[in-house]
């Protein structure tokens, strides 16, 4: 993932003269908190980007949450935004994208009763 801007309306002390930050409590707080934000943001729109990917080559979300082992419905809950993908599930979602039918063949077939 890319370095994460902060957010322009974030006001961070700096000295006038010589560009030096403070960065108290307060401000590492609110850094943290600004940064953290847009991360999930990030990881969401990854998400939702390669389950649409996945959709448009007929692959159900049903069935990439049962190949995950994820709780049915647990994917709508990302795109919808009401749960917070992991950076792991991206990453899976992501592989699986690039090439679906032989992804998705090596898993069912990893998986497989011997």
């Amino acid at each position: 993932m890319p370095v994460l801007p902060l957010p322009g309306d974030l006001e961070i002390p700096t000295c006038n003269s010589c560009g030096t930050e403070w960065i108290d409590r307060a401000t590492a707080s609110a850094v943290d908190a600004a940064l953290e934000r847009e991360y999930q943001r990030r990881l969401r729109q990854l998400a939702v980007t390669d389950l649409e990917r996945l959709a448009a080559r007929q692959v159900t979300q049903r069935r990439l949450e049962q190949l995950l082992g994820l709780s049915q419905g647990y994917l709508s809950k990302i795109r919808s935004g009401a749960s917070r993908p992991s950076a792991a599930l991206v990453s899976c979602l992501h592989l699986l994208a690039g090439d679906p039918e032989r992804r998705l063949r090596e898993m069912e077939e990893s998986f497989a009763p011997a």
